[in-house]
């Protein structure tokens, strides 16, 4: 079974959503669990890395996330495509490099990912 991580910024935009929006978050969250290739997530790769990925909550919402060893997943960031693509990508910088930028500044090389905010998805731990 996969477990969940996230990091302060992901929690940060996962507040700023709707309670409906949360709701489908928690949805796709569990179907992400079970499948994370279910084909209504729309996983894809996120162009021009190795290791980042997306989701889709709905047609609107992804969730950027990576995996930390072959059971760990890290969730990166959460938002509306358009607003939260805008936010990651500086104009003079790729999106990648935006992206890894973020990151490093959530998780220094000296910290453990492991520690961030381990959480098992049947506790619900992302607080509202």
């Amino acid at each position: 079974m996969l477990r969940i991580t996230y990091t302060e910024r992901f929690q940060k935009h996962y507040k700023k959503l709707t309670s409906e929006e949360k709701n489908l978050f928690r949805n796709k969250l569990s179907l992400f669990i079970e499948n994370p290739y279910h084909p209504s997530l729309r996983v894809k790769r996120i162009q021009g890395t190795t290791d980042l990925f997306e989701f889709s909550v709905n047609m609107n919402i992804r969730v950027i996330w990576f995996y930390e060893g072959e059971s760990l997943v890290a969730l990166i960031d959460i938002g509306h495509h358009d607003k939260m693509i805008a936010k990651l990508v500086n104009p003079n910088v790729s999106a990648v490099d935006s992206i890894a930028g973020i990151l490093k500044e959530q998780i220094s090389s000296d910290t453990d990912r492991y520690s961030i905010r381990e959480e098992r998805l049947e506790r619900n731990a992302i607080d509202d």
